[in-house]
């Protein structure tokens, strides 16, 4: 198997093959494949500001595009404990909790679009006490915004 790599985000390539046997022979061409790379994940920074008690804790987060496309269409996915559970959540939609050790999120009719330089604000009430980190924006690692 060969892998190809230094290829060019959200960009469409054909690729066809054609083999060498041991004597130099070369074989027809193959068919043509045709693949899509995916978008590089959007550049993100987010402030947290958290309100906590014994068992839980409010938090709300300012989520900035600081890349130089817009984002049309998000989840945003942070460490989230088994134990713990939301109850209340505004500004996104609880997509999963994938292995019971972080949720997803996702955008909700009226911000879906996050353009450069841009925010996205939510908020959530959740129990426990594992505050929202590492959080990710459509895949890619967000930084702590200076506050």
């Amino acid at each position: 198997m060969t892998q190809v790599s230094g290829l060019t985000p959200n960009t469409t390539y054909t690729f066809v093959v054609r083999a060498r046997d041991e004597a130099g022979n070369w074989s027809a061409l193959s068919s043509p494949v045709t693949v899509t790379t995916l978008p590089p994940p959007p550049s993100c920074a987010v402030r947290t500001v958290v309100r906590q008690w014994p068992d839980g804790f409010v938090a709300y987060l300012a989520v900035e595009n600081t890349g130089t496309t817009a984002v049309n269409g998000w989840t945003m996915t942070w460490r989230f404990w088994a134990s713990q559970q939301v109850r209340a959540l505004w500004g996104a939609q609880v997509v999963d909790r994938p292995n019971n050790s972080y949720l997803r999120v996702r955008n909700t009719s009226h911000n879906a679009l996050i353009r450069p330089g841009g925010t996205v604000s939510l908020g959530i009430v959740a129990t426990g006490t594992q505050l929202p980190e590492e959080i990710t924006l459509n895949g890619g690692v967000c930084v702590a915004a200076d506050e």
